[in-house]
């Protein structure tokens, strides 16, 4: 099995850390915040005092924007022959720009899935670029959607969480249009269930999904980088207004009714 290094070990990236040890994979790991490791620890990882980790034949960073991606990759310490596999969501873009050694490949490998998906080897895998040895690590983690070239998989990812949040926020407004009319919220969703906006409340009533409001509107955010449809300005904007960005997203629809 591969030795991997996993830098950035929030929900996500600790949910991919316990997956691989499960797999039997040898892991590294290392959190800014470094009490955030222990329980990694623990279950069998090796913490990193520094994201510098050399011996690593596959790293994959797991981190919250492009600024922080590009700051660990720079201390990472990479080494000719390893793969960097950057499974954060920041765009295309942020992806091709990426500054590694000679001999170091990237992989771009976002994911569609929550933590019960990484825990149990469920996600989808958007890849993009060579994967070579980090295709079965990126399989022991559910199904390898293979995109095509470097940045594919990003750009994939932003048009699928496009239409995750503005289809909660669609979902959000229609229970406020519920309410206003007199209409019971379970009735409401029952029927909602049935139509166009059935995949909105089969993941509002998902249990342990776990996708920050804060990280829903910088995924917006990217997208209106690069385009403007008016249907994504409002849902940012109603992004903007949610209280609690710390919450998961299906929170902005559990609040409208």
């Amino acid at each position: 099995m591969a030795h991997i290094a996993v830098l950035g070990t929030g929900r996500m990236g600790a949910a991919i850390t316990r997956r691989l040890l499960d797999t039997g994979h040898r892991v590294t790991v290392w959190n800014r915040t470094a009490e955030k490791t222990e329980a990694l620890v623990a279950a069998g990882a090796r913490a990193a005092p520094t994201p510098a980790v050399p011996d690593a034949e596959v790293v994959i960073t797991m981190l919250t924007d492009a600024a922080a991606v590009r700051d660990v990759v720079a201390a990472a310490d990479l080494r000719p022959g390893s793969v960097l596999v950057e499974m954060s969501t920041i765009g295309p873009a942020a992806i091709r720009e990426l500054r590694v050694p000679d001999g170091v490949e990237v992989v771009d490998a976002p994911v569609l899935g929550s933590v019960a998906a990484a825990e149990s080897g469920q996600l989808t895998v958007l890849a993009g670029g060579k994967m070579g040895r980090a295709r079965p690590v990126l399989e022991s983690l559910g199904s390898v959607r293979h995109c095509g070239d470097l940045g594919s998989g990003a750009a994939l990812k932003l048009v699928a969480n496009t239409a995750l949040v503005t289809g909660l926020a669609a979902l959000a407004d229609t229970m406020v249009v519920a309410r206003a009319l007199g209409v019971d919220a379970e009735a409401a969703l029952s029927v909602l269930a049935r139509g166009a906006l059935a995949g909105a409340v089969t993941r509002v009533t998902a249990v342990g999904a776990a996708f920050p409001v804060a990280l829903a509107a910088k995924d917006l955010d990217l997208v209106l980088g690069l385009a403007d449809p008016p249907v994504v300005r409002a849902a940012a904007a109603v992004l903007r207004e949610a209280p609690e960005r710390d919450a998961d997203l299906g929170t902005i629809v559990r609040a409208a009714t």
